[in-house]
Protein backbone atom coordinates (compact mmCIF):
# COMPACT_ATOMS: atom_id res chain seq x y z
CA UNK A 1 0.00 0.00 0.00
CA UNK A 2 2.96 2.12 0.59
CA UNK A 3 4.44 1.59 -2.51
CA UNK A 4 8.28 0.88 -3.07
CA UNK A 5 9.76 4.61 -2.27
CA UNK A 6 6.94 4.95 0.64
CA UNK A 7 8.33 1.88 2.14
CA UNK A 8 12.06 2.37 1.88
CA UNK A 9 11.50 6.26 2.84
CA UNK A 10 9.19 3.86 6.02
CA UNK A 11 12.51 2.28 6.93
CA UNK A 12 14.73 4.65 6.49
CA UNK A 13 13.12 6.89 9.28
CA UNK A 14 13.14 3.69 11.46
CA UNK A 15 16.76 2.93 11.18
CA UNK A 16 16.61 6.79 12.16
CA UNK A 17 18.03 8.56 9.28
CA UNK A 18 17.17 11.70 8.45
CA UNK A 19 14.76 11.83 6.16
CA UNK A 20 12.86 14.76 5.39
CA UNK A 21 9.18 15.40 6.09
CA UNK A 22 6.69 13.84 3.60
CA UNK A 23 3.77 12.03 3.43
CA UNK A 24 2.50 8.73 1.07
CA UNK A 25 -0.82 8.74 -0.63
CA UNK A 26 -1.39 5.05 -0.85
CA UNK A 27 -1.56 2.78 -4.17
CA UNK A 28 -5.13 2.08 -2.98
CA UNK A 29 -5.59 5.25 -3.09
CA UNK A 30 -4.92 5.22 -6.90
CA UNK A 31 -6.35 2.13 -7.06
CA UNK A 32 -9.81 3.58 -6.48
CA UNK A 33 -8.54 6.85 -8.28
CA UNK A 34 -11.43 6.78 -10.72
CA UNK A 35 -14.12 7.30 -7.58
CA UNK A 36 -11.97 9.48 -5.45
CA UNK A 37 -11.67 11.83 -8.12
CA UNK A 38 -15.12 11.18 -10.13
CA UNK A 39 -17.10 12.01 -6.86
CA UNK A 40 -17.38 15.57 -5.41
CA UNK A 41 -18.41 13.91 -1.81
CA UNK A 42 -14.95 11.25 -2.12
CA UNK A 43 -12.66 14.75 -3.82
CA UNK A 44 -13.58 16.69 -1.01
CA UNK A 45 -12.63 14.19 1.91
CA UNK A 46 -9.04 13.02 -0.04
CA UNK A 47 -8.39 16.43 -0.43
CA UNK A 48 -9.42 17.20 3.14
CA UNK A 49 -6.54 14.40 3.63
CA UNK A 50 -4.10 15.73 1.85
CA UNK A 51 -4.53 19.55 3.71
CA UNK A 52 -4.31 17.17 6.95
CA UNK A 53 -1.62 15.69 5.81
CA UNK A 54 0.28 19.22 4.55
CA UNK A 55 -0.40 21.07 8.01
CA UNK A 56 1.80 18.23 10.01
CA UNK A 57 4.90 18.97 7.19
CA UNK A 58 4.39 22.49 8.46
CA UNK A 59 4.02 21.81 11.91
CA UNK A 60 7.61 19.20 11.87
CA UNK A 61 9.54 21.89 9.76
CA UNK A 62 7.91 25.30 10.28
CA UNK A 63 7.66 26.48 7.23
CA UNK A 64 4.32 27.27 5.28
CA UNK A 65 2.73 26.09 2.04
CA UNK A 66 2.37 28.72 -0.23
CA UNK A 67 3.96 31.51 2.28
CA UNK A 68 6.77 34.29 0.48
CA UNK A 69 8.25 34.21 3.97
CA UNK A 70 8.80 31.18 5.24
CA UNK A 71 8.31 28.77 2.00
CA UNK A 72 7.71 24.59 1.82
CA UNK A 73 8.70 23.32 -1.44
CA UNK A 74 7.25 19.92 -2.22
CA UNK A 75 8.06 17.26 -4.23
CA UNK A 76 5.33 14.67 -5.70
CA UNK A 77 6.57 11.51 -6.40
CA UNK A 78 5.80 8.32 -7.88
CA UNK A 79 6.20 4.49 -6.42
CA UNK A 80 4.73 1.55 -7.53
CA UNK A 81 4.50 -1.66 -5.52
CA UNK A 82 7.38 -2.94 -7.85
CA UNK A 83 9.91 -0.34 -8.17
CA UNK A 84 9.79 1.28 -12.18
CA UNK A 85 12.73 3.58 -11.68
CA UNK A 86 12.67 6.77 -14.19
CA UNK A 87 9.35 5.08 -15.81
CA UNK A 88 6.66 7.73 -13.59
CA UNK A 89 6.40 10.96 -13.25
CA UNK A 90 8.00 13.13 -10.50
CA UNK A 91 7.41 17.00 -10.20
CA UNK A 92 10.01 18.93 -8.09
CA UNK A 93 9.56 22.42 -6.08
CA UNK A 94 5.52 22.22 -6.12
CA UNK A 95 4.59 25.52 -4.34
CA UNK A 96 5.83 28.73 -5.88
CA UNK A 97 5.15 30.78 -8.31
CA UNK A 98 6.48 34.08 -9.95
CA UNK A 99 4.96 36.70 -6.99
CA UNK A 100 6.03 34.73 -4.34
CA UNK A 101 9.69 34.23 -5.73
CA UNK A 102 9.65 38.30 -5.80
CA UNK A 103 7.96 38.86 -2.49
CA UNK A 104 10.98 36.29 -0.92
CA UNK A 105 13.78 37.87 -2.57
CA UNK A 106 13.15 41.22 -1.65
CA UNK A 107 13.07 40.47 1.87
CA UNK A 108 15.55 37.34 2.25
CA UNK A 109 17.63 37.15 -0.98
CA UNK A 110 18.69 33.86 -2.12
CA UNK A 111 17.45 35.05 -5.66
CA UNK A 112 19.58 32.30 -7.78
CA UNK A 113 18.25 29.36 -5.57
CA UNK A 114 14.45 30.28 -5.91
CA UNK A 115 14.55 31.20 -9.49
CA UNK A 116 16.81 27.82 -10.32
CA UNK A 117 14.26 25.77 -7.91
CA UNK A 118 11.16 27.43 -9.45
CA UNK A 119 12.97 26.59 -13.67
CA UNK A 120 13.05 22.93 -12.25
CA UNK A 121 9.42 23.11 -11.20
CA UNK A 122 8.65 24.84 -14.57
CA UNK A 123 10.51 21.94 -16.61
CA UNK A 124 9.18 18.67 -15.00
CA UNK A 125 5.73 20.07 -14.77
CA UNK A 126 5.91 20.27 -18.52
CA UNK A 127 7.84 17.37 -19.59
CA UNK A 128 4.87 14.77 -17.88
CA UNK A 129 2.03 17.05 -19.59
CA UNK A 130 4.10 16.07 -23.11
CA UNK A 131 7.01 18.31 -23.57
CA UNK A 132 10.35 16.97 -23.96
CA UNK A 133 13.50 17.43 -22.51
CA UNK A 134 15.56 18.75 -25.47
CA UNK A 135 12.87 22.17 -25.94
CA UNK A 136 14.21 23.22 -22.23
CA UNK A 137 18.03 22.26 -23.19
CA UNK A 138 17.89 24.38 -26.16
CA UNK A 139 16.93 27.27 -24.28
CA UNK A 140 19.87 26.45 -21.69
CA UNK A 141 22.44 26.29 -24.94
CA UNK A 142 21.16 29.44 -25.72
CA UNK A 143 21.11 31.08 -22.57
CA UNK A 144 24.88 30.15 -21.66
CA UNK A 145 26.05 31.17 -25.17
CA UNK A 146 24.19 34.50 -24.42
CA UNK A 147 26.14 35.00 -21.41
CA UNK A 148 29.65 33.42 -22.26
CA UNK A 149 28.85 30.75 -19.39
CA UNK A 150 29.61 26.79 -19.45
CA UNK A 151 27.88 25.63 -16.48
CA UNK A 152 24.43 26.86 -15.16
CA UNK A 153 25.91 27.65 -11.75
CA UNK A 154 27.87 30.39 -13.03
CA UNK A 155 24.46 32.42 -14.14
CA UNK A 156 24.32 35.33 -12.22
CA UNK A 157 20.33 35.36 -10.21
CA UNK A 158 19.08 37.38 -12.72
CA UNK A 159 20.79 35.25 -15.50
CA UNK A 160 18.58 32.38 -13.79
CA UNK A 161 15.40 34.13 -13.52
CA UNK A 162 15.65 35.36 -17.08
CA UNK A 163 16.17 31.95 -17.97
CA UNK A 164 13.13 30.49 -15.68
CA UNK A 165 10.97 32.95 -17.22
CA UNK A 166 11.83 31.84 -20.44
CA UNK A 167 11.15 28.41 -19.69
CA UNK A 168 7.76 29.72 -18.25
CA UNK A 169 6.63 31.59 -21.50
CA UNK A 170 7.59 28.48 -23.69
CA UNK A 171 5.37 26.05 -21.69
CA UNK A 172 2.39 28.57 -21.87
CA UNK A 173 2.89 29.34 -25.55
CA UNK A 174 2.80 25.43 -25.65
CA UNK A 175 -0.17 25.50 -24.27
CA UNK A 176 0.58 23.92 -21.24
CA UNK A 177 -0.61 26.58 -18.27
CA UNK A 178 0.76 26.08 -14.87
CA UNK A 179 -1.59 26.89 -12.01
CA UNK A 180 -0.47 30.08 -10.11
CA UNK A 181 -1.99 28.87 -7.10
CA UNK A 182 0.01 26.81 -5.10
CA UNK A 183 -3.25 24.22 -3.92
CA UNK A 184 -3.79 23.94 -7.26
CA UNK A 185 -0.23 23.06 -7.97
CA UNK A 186 -0.30 20.68 -5.41
CA UNK A 187 -3.42 19.06 -6.88
CA UNK A 188 -2.76 19.08 -10.32
CA UNK A 189 0.86 17.58 -9.58
CA UNK A 190 -0.76 14.44 -7.43
CA UNK A 191 -3.44 13.97 -10.22
CA UNK A 192 -1.02 13.49 -13.17
CA UNK A 193 1.75 11.87 -10.64
CA UNK A 194 -1.17 9.37 -10.65
CA UNK A 195 -1.87 9.33 -13.98
CA UNK A 196 1.58 8.53 -15.27
CA UNK A 197 0.91 4.75 -14.46
CA UNK A 198 -0.51 4.92 -17.97
CA UNK A 199 1.93 6.62 -20.04
CA UNK A 200 3.60 4.55 -22.76
CA UNK A 201 6.61 4.22 -21.58
CA UNK A 202 5.35 2.85 -18.04
CA UNK A 203 2.79 0.26 -19.73
CA UNK A 204 6.02 -0.82 -22.16
CA UNK A 205 7.90 -1.23 -18.98
CA UNK A 206 5.68 -3.34 -17.11
CA UNK A 207 5.45 -5.59 -20.49
CA UNK A 208 8.49 -6.09 -20.83
CA UNK A 209 9.88 -6.74 -17.13
CA UNK A 210 6.09 -8.92 -16.52
CA UNK A 211 4.80 -6.56 -14.16
CA UNK A 212 1.10 -6.74 -13.02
Amino acid sequence: HLGNKGFNLLNLINDKKPVPAAFVITTEVFRCRDVVFGFSRAREEFMQRVRAALNEIEQRTGKIYGSPEKPLLLSVRSGGAISMPGMMATIHNVGFNEELIEEHVKEYGNAYLCWDNYRRFVQSWAMISGMKREDFQELMDTAKAKHQVKLKREFSPEQMKELALAYQKLVRKRGYGIPEDPWLQLVGAIERVLDSWETRKASDYRKVMDVS
